[in-house]
């Protein structure tokens, strides 16, 4: 609106003898008015047609980018009566506001002075000019809380991205079994699991696979409550049960000690391995290998291990203390787990050779159902991404609108002044200072808008600091780098219009009108 508003308003100007002429042989104001909205009307009228035609094709491709990482969500982008009412709502909105005030504007004034000049006294037409430049101020101004919002959200999805989970999710892939019709249970169904993995590990291209109870970043949880002989202070930690092998299948770092092995059976004593969170709590400056800690019912188990930090719960969140139990000392009798594999090509060949081992070696079982690290990493900040990649697109497309709108119109109102270029030349004025003049002139508007812009986002962006992760609201490098992009647009549609000009020969342009 603010663009065809500026435009409108810079061709009513300079229809403003023709309109005066209407007005002198017998036109009424009302009239020409109306007119002038039937113009914009159709102007509107065909633009949100246009809009409309194309809207199925874009916002179907903007679903399918938007969910493409997530599991079963439908973004529903059919069009329906509302979308049209909606349309033509905002059809019959933006005629008024583009057409109404270059409409008042273009038949006010004193007709003999535009029935001669073409316009008004120098002073009114410096006064007519400021609207048209507040309007582009305006448009640059919220472009650039646009593109200050979509920065901010676009760095903290970035940084979201490169937090340190703990483990390495490229190449891992998840398969979720689900034992409960089949009739092994305890001590032979972990044998059956071992048996399971070894097959596993035998496919091409799988570097090692392990089994969990609890898949990071999955929204599952299970907390244990534990405490240390030498103290009565509970301590809750996040507890995941595991398979040998899976601190190296899931690259965590093992810090001290060793991993669990097939054959820690209850047998030889309860093992437990902790992470380091877990292990500064419960055991404060000295080495938690070989300590003890009390658990559910007043059980011991030993600690074997410490290893590095994992994110569990969120991504956002700080790993918490955790702690790790193999699944040869579950005392459950039938334990459904997943087998996480890593790999080092696409998953799609694994997932045909699990189904086939699974109906295999356990025919009553349904088939696995494979996910992959990166799913769920994509999975458990599908909310940050969808609204990042929103304010990205709506961002480029106001840079692109602005730029057009800033093109057209300034575009428009250099081409009024050719008589003035063509005198300025014929005096002396080199062409390049009138290109400095021109652009000069533009980019004061252009800067203008820019510097509200930065007040307005500075202002408005403390509403997207619940949404953000890692970066301030008024991250300055956001700032700066939306400004300088702004500023390279508004340039380049000022700088254009004014080398056009700058090459009009004096004599073809002092004969313009």
């Amino acid at each position: 609106c603010l663009n065809l508003a500026s435009l409108l308003m810079a061709r009513a100007a300079a229809r403003e003898r023709e309109l005066a002429t209407r007005l002198a042989f017998g036109a009424t104001r009302r009239r020409l008015i109306q007119q002038l909205l039937v113009e914009s009307l159709l102007v509107a009228g065909m633009g949100t047609a246009a809009g409309m035609g194309l809207s199925p094709v874009l916002s179907h491709s903007l679903a399918a980018l938007l969910l493409g990482h997530t599991h079963n969500a439908v973004l529903d982008t059919s069009l329906d009566v509302r979308m049209f009412l909606f349309a033509a709502l905002i059809a019959a909105v933006a005629a008024v506001l583009i057409g109404l005030i270059p409409a008042l504007r273009a038949t006010s004034g004193n007709l003999s002075d535009q029935i001669k000049d073409g316009s008004h006294a120098t002073s009114v037409r410096e006064r007519r000019r400021m609207l048209p430049r507040v309007l582009m101020g305006l448009e640059v101004a919220l472009a650039l809380m646009l593109v200050v919002g979509a920065g901010l959200l676009a760095t903290s999805l970035a940084r979201l991205y490169g937090a340190g989970l703990g483990f390495d999710p490229k190449g891992l892939v998840n398969l979720n079994l689900e034992m409960g019709k089949q009739p092994l249970e305890g001590n032979a169904l972990v044998r059956w699991y071992q048996k399971f993995g070894a097959a596993l590990a035998r496919q091409p291209r799988v570097k090692s696979v392990s089994f969990e109870s609890v898949t990071p970043l999955s929204g599952n949880s299970v907390m244990v409550t534990y405490r240390t002989p030498a103290s009565n202070a509970n301590r809750t930690i996040y507890m995941n049960t595991v398979a040998p092998e899976y601190f190296k299948t899931m690259r965590i770092p093992m810090l001290e000690g060793r991993d669990f092995r097939w054959n820690d059976t209850s047998a030889t004593g309860k093992k437990i391995i902790l992470n380091r969170t877990a292990a500064k709590i419960l055991f404060p400056g000295r080495s938690a290998i070989g300590q003890h800690v009390i658990g559910w019912k007043k059980a011991s188990y030993e600690v074997i291990a410490v290893v590095g930090d994992v994110r569990y719960a969120s991504i956002k969140k700080g790993a918490p203390a955790g702690g790790y139990l193999p699944i040869t000392q579950n005392e459950e009798k039938k334990v459904s787990y997943t087998a996480v594999v890593r790999t080092d090509g696409p998953p799609s060949p694994l997932a045909a050779a699990a189904r086939e081992l699974a109906a295999r070696m356990a025919p009553d079982i349904p088939a696995p159902v494979m996910t992959t690290m990166s799913g769920d990493l994509n999975q458990s900040i599908s909310s940050e991404r969808m609204m990042a990649m929103l304010s990205v697109f709506f961002a480029g497309c106001a840079l692109f609108i602005t730029a057009i709108g800033l093109y057209g119109t300034l575009a428009y109102a250099t081409a009024r002044r050719t008589s003035e270029i063509g005198i300025r030349m014929a005096l002396g004025a080199q062409r390049a200072q009138v290109v400095g003049l021109i652009f000069r002139e533009n980019a004061w508007v252009a800067a203008g808008g820019l510097l509200a812009g930065l007040i307005a986002a500075v202002l408005a962006s403390r509403a997207l600091a619940s949404f953000l992760y890692g970066t301030s609201p008024r991250d300055p490098w956001v700032m700066t780098i939306s400004a300088l992009a702004l500023g390279a647009v508004a340039s380049t549609a000022s700088l254009i219009p004014a080398i056009r000009a700058a090459l009009i020969e004096p004599i073809t342009a002092i004969r313009h009108e």
